[in-house]
């Protein structure tokens, strides 16, 4: 994880780590409201993280913002959502250029 632009892997400033109802065994992750928020959670339950990126590759979230997510309140949550179109777009530009070197004798 010590790789790759630091200021995409911190929690917004206030962040408190997470430990809420979401975190406990047995319960799945993903979707849920906690109850003093409206904000849902972009999880889609494809929970795999990429070490180039930092990221995981369902949600685009780094593992301290998902980490955090049922701590944080709703405008630092908004401002974790608010990365992610950034980061989808740089997403399937990475995934185009690893099918490309995957496959180099075809032209695109």
């Amino acid at each position: 994880m010590g790789r790759g632009r630091a200021s995409e892997r911190r929690v917004p400033a206030g962040a408190r780590r997470a430990g809420g109802p979401d975190r406990r065994a047995g319960r799945r992750r993903g979707g849920g409201v906690t109850p003093d928020s409206t904000i849902k959670s972009p999880c889609i339950n494809v929970c795999r993280m990429n070490a180039g990126t930092g990221w995981c590759e369902g949600c685009l979230r780094t593992i301290d913002e998902i980490a955090a997510w049922g701590a944080l309140n709703d405008q630092l949550k908004r401002e974790v959502l608010a990365l992610l179109p950034k980061r989808r777009r740089q997403w399937r530009v990475l995934r185009a250029a690893a099918a490309l070197q995957a496959a180099p004798g075809e032209t695109p």
